[in-house]
């Protein structure tokens, strides 16, 4: 059974997240701002967080040029993936990502930023 879907910004790689500075770690400029844009441009139904193990699709749209075409720019699908981990506990729609039983990810062309479908986990035998 489907429990979300959920439209986010194109998500910022796990190489861009933290920095380190005088002996700390930190929230990259960059990742700061994509969780406010996210916090504000997000659009869910909101219920309760999902507090069960879950499994979650996420699709994330391939970077574009100005002009529209395809980004030449290599990247890693998995480093795409923490982010968007991350907000979805942020923001309450599940109470922590160690309950994802199964974590699928692809690229698209078809849309900029990341789609995201969530089920409840179903064990199959």
């Amino acid at each position: 059974m489907l429990i979300h879907e959920i439209e986010l910004p194109y998500p910022p790689s796990t190489n861009a997240l933290w920095g380190i500075g005088r002996g700390r770690m930190f929230k990259t400029k960059k990742y700061a701002e994509w969780i406010e844009r996210c916090k504000k441009e997000i659009v869910w139904e909101k219920k309760p967080p999902i507090d069960y193990p879950f499994e979650i699709e996420i699709v994330v749209g391939r970077k574009r040029n100005k002009d529209g075409s395809l980004s030449k720019v290599k990247a890693d699908i998995d480093n795409r993936g923490k982010s968007t981990m991350d907000i979805l506990e942020g923001i309450g729609v599940f109470i922590n990502d160690h309950l994802a039983e199964r974590v699928d990810m692809k690229w698209s062309t078809e849309f900029q930023g990341a789609r995201i479908k969530i089920w409840k986990y179903e064990k199959n035998g």
